[in-house]
């Protein structure tokens, strides 16, 4: 049977587990009065009441502290350690589990040892943690995790060299100092659905599957994003004027375009090569694009460029992008847009009849018919004309009309590449 008495000993003993207290202490509950006047109804003694309230409080804000202090350092473990500190990621959350659902005294008795053992990574673990809200920085380790699946150190080591090129972007003219893969990179998640980003451990650009979206970045996302690299390197930046972060991300958006910009160009100088069009005047003007476009980071020429582009009817900021998104993706296999524009319907009708009679299990009746329509939508467009603008052109059109070959395109690309 429970007293008054038997409540006012529990409270001396401090006698309640701490899921119990838990939530009066939490800054977004406020509800430490109602805690407050509980313990006075029970002493009915103001003072006393205070008294074992503090002591109480004390008790749980400590072990809210430790908690806490456990949590981060097993996220930090998790994130950056977890091949190296597998076991030390259970054994802290056995122990945070613990201090849950047992009485408050329960940490001092079973895990004092272990927090102090524990707690000299925590200073690390706040920096480290701090790093991961960089984006930029999540998109580095992203990557070189899939390189490092099991070295949790070289991962680490591989991502801080990588990240840490960017404390020179403060600089005059720092953009140009870091690599620029790895910018491409780390601006991959301010594009929206860029595709993937491969790179070799040289850092060289393997593959820009649908490097698409350039044109609708998130600008207020870059501009957080360098406010953030400002204040993690702020010790060798100390002098940066914090107005020159807008010019800045303005100035990063265009050079990151012209990744885009130069991708599209060589896309199109492919494509009027391999479907076998003589226009040299279209293909001089393409070939001047690329080179200024490979040239040094001059953000005038950049936009000279898009203007050269926009001239030739290729304007990467409208919507109408799916010629673009297909060129890309086929310069990327070079090899299958050439088998693809030599081969004929016919072929493709003799190759699913042998499928038929030979129950190909190598390639299927549905994949033999994808190509037949990849073919057949190349063989419809205009190349009489003999003018790669027309071509171009011819291009969208059809696109625009039979917009589910794009679909036939990628999953004949993505199956045979």
């Amino acid at each position: 049977m429970i007293t008054i008495a038997s409540l006012q000993e529990k409270i001396k003993k401090c006698e309640f587990k701490f899921n119990d207290l838990n939530h009066y202490f939490r800054e977004e509950n406020q509800l430490e009065n109602v805690l407050k006047s509980k313990i006075s109804i029970v002493f009915l003694n103001d003072e006393v009441s205070n008294k074992y309230f503090e002591i109480l409080k004390s008790k749980v804000l400590k072990i809210i502290k430790i908690k806490d202090d456990f949590s981060l350092i097993c996220r930090y473990f998790f994130d950056y350690y977890p091949n190296i500190h597998s076991e030390d990621i259970l054994a802290i959350t056995k122990i945070t589990f613990s201090l849950e659902y047992n009485n408050l005294d329960y940490f001092d008795l079973n895990y004092k040892k272990d927090y102090d053992k524990y707690i000299k990574y925590l200073d690390e673990a706040k920096k480290s943690i701090e790093k991961m809200s960089s984006e930029f920085f999540n998109q580095i380790f992203k990557y070189t995790r899939n390189i490092y699946i099991k070295d949790d150190i070289k991962c680490v080591e591989e991502s801080e060299k990588k990240f840490n090129e960017f404390e020179n972007i403060f600089e005059e003219n720092g953009i140009d100092k870091i690599n620029k893969k790895i910018l491409i990179l780390c601006a991959e998640s301010f594009f929206g659905s860029i595709g993937k980003i491969f790179l070799k451990e040289d850092n060289e650009l393997l593959s820009t599957h649908c490097l698409k979206v350039f044109k609708n970045p998130d600008e207020n996302g870059i501009k957080k994003e360098l406010d953030l690299l400002y204040k993690l390197f702020k010790n060798k930046n100390e002098n940066y004027n914090h107005k020159k972060i807008e010019d800045l991300a303005n100035t990063l958006l265009i050079l990151i375009k012209k990744e885009y910009l130069l991708s599209i160009s060589k896309a199109i100088k492919i494509f009027i090569e391999k479907i076998n069009i003589k226009d040299n005047d279209f293909s001089k003007k393409i070939a001047n694009i690329i080179k200024d476009l490979m040239g040094k980071n001059d953000i005038e020429i950049i936009k000279s460029c898009k203007e050269n582009l926009k001239d030739l009817n290729i304007d990467v900021d409208k919507d109408d992008s799916d010629y673009i998104d297909l060129l890309i993706s086929l310069n990327e296999e070079p090899e299958l847009m050439t088998f693809l524009l030599k081969s004929t319907p016919e072929e493709f009708q003799n190759i699913q009849q042998l499928a038929l009679e030979n129950n190909s299990y190598y390639i299927s009746i549905n994949d033999i018919f994808k190509m037949e329509k990849c073919t057949t939508f190349f063989k419809s467009l205009n190349k009489h004309e003999l003018n790669a603008k027309a071509i171009i052109d011819s291009l969208k059109i059809k696109l625009k009309e039979k917009h589910y070959i794009l679909i036939a395109f990628k999953n004949f690309i993505l199956k045979y590449s």
